[in-house]
């Protein structure tokens, strides 16, 4: 560990792209979230839709 490492964790700069990239991985997140629960409906609807074709 070197001698500079407590400072550069004190320093706002080292605080402000953590702070940024938290928020982009908790929006990456919630993005895959929406996408992947549309995709479920999606896939809900085409089930849904060849079981009416079929009967």
């Amino acid at each position: 560990m070197p001698p500079g490492g407590t400072r550069w964790k004190r320093s706002p700069v080292y605080r402000r792209p953590s702070r940024s990239c938290y928020y982009m991985a908790t929006s990456l997140l919630s993005l895959v979230v929406i996408f992947s629960s549309s995709h479920e409906t999606n896939n809900d609807r085409c089930i849904r839709s060849r079981r009416l074709t079929q009967d």
